[in-house]
């Protein structure tokens, strides 16, 4: 495969914050400050982002992926404003038990993932909203206070009984805040079940744990990395499962963790047309 043709599609289809995270991903390059701009464009004056499901509705996973967005950007929160109120909205939200809910009122029309009241999905957001703070440098108790409600709710196998994104945000916050033997009986729970997981999800496995600070070696990282390489399709993208919206982030998020493991090696810039960005 050319390694080139990835980013094309990125440059030819994505928008100027798609291309920022390839920019800084590959090439250690900051973003524009119009990609910048169109990031917290739509931010709420809570601090929050809305979802697709829910027009003017400030959501934590939404937040959460926002900031996602901004960490692969190479963006500080110690010199953006709007990233820290992205993370004062975040802290106003976790409950007294250090778990997050989307609020009651979205019920209805939340995804399967996100219903309130569901044991579930409030282990995925805690794990989400918990990884994110963790990453952009939140008072520490209170990752602290998402890891043990995460750490109450591990079974005997070593995983959350929730989805799979809540096994290695879980791993990654524990990691950060040094619960090494609840951090490796979920990664040996993950690493049994790595012929389960599509793409998009191997994708954003690597880049958590790395990010979390796990060495790119790791047996877990690197078998999903390898298999992370074979799904890769003939034009040279990641599928996001049978989602064309969802191509865009999955060959982003490939190419990210293909690279932080050794196994992408981008071309020279100037091999590239920029002209558009």
């Amino acid at each position: 495969m050319n390694p080139k043709t990835p980013i094309t599609f990125v440059l030819n289809e994505g928008s100027l914050v798609d291309v920022a995270r390839v920019r800084y991903a590959l090439y250690d390059e900051p973003p524009f400050d119009e990609a910048i701009a169109l990031l917290f464009h739509e931010q709420l004056e809570d601090g929050g982002f809305s979802p697709p499901w829910a027009p003017g509705y400030s959501s934590l996973d939404a937040t959460c992926f926002r900031l996602a967005q901004a960490q692969q950007m190479g963006l500080d929160p110690s010199f953006l404003p709007p990233i820290g109120k992205a993370l004062d909205f975040i802290l106003s939200q976790q409950g007294r038990d250090g778990g997050f809910q989307e609020e009651a009122f979205v019920a209805e029309v939340a995804p399967r993932w996100l219903t309130p009241g569901d044991n579930a999905a409030t282990m995925y957001l805690t794990a989400n909203c918990s990884f994110a703070l963790s990453m952009f440098g939140a008072p520490e108790g209170k990752v602290q206070l998402g890891a043990g409600y995460l750490q109450l709710r591990q079974t005997a196998e070593g995983n959350l009984p929730s989805f799979w994104q809540t096994q290695w945000l879980a791993a990654a916050v524990w990691h950060r805040v040094g619960g090494g033997k609840w951090r490796d009986q979920v990664l040996r729970y993950l690493a049994l079940n790595l012929d389960q997981l599509a793409a998009s999800n191997l994708a954003w496995m690597i880049n958590a744990l790395i990010s979390a600070g796990m060495k790119p070696s790791t047996v877990l990282i690197y078998e999903a990395a390898k298999r992370l390489e074979k799904q890769q399709n003939q034009f040279g993208t990641w599928s996001g499962e049978n989602d064309d919206a969802r191509d865009m982030n999955t060959t982003i998020e490939a190419l990210r963790a293909l690279r932080l493991v050794g196994r992408y090696t981008p071309p020279p810039m100037n091999q590239l047309d920029w002209a558009g960005v």
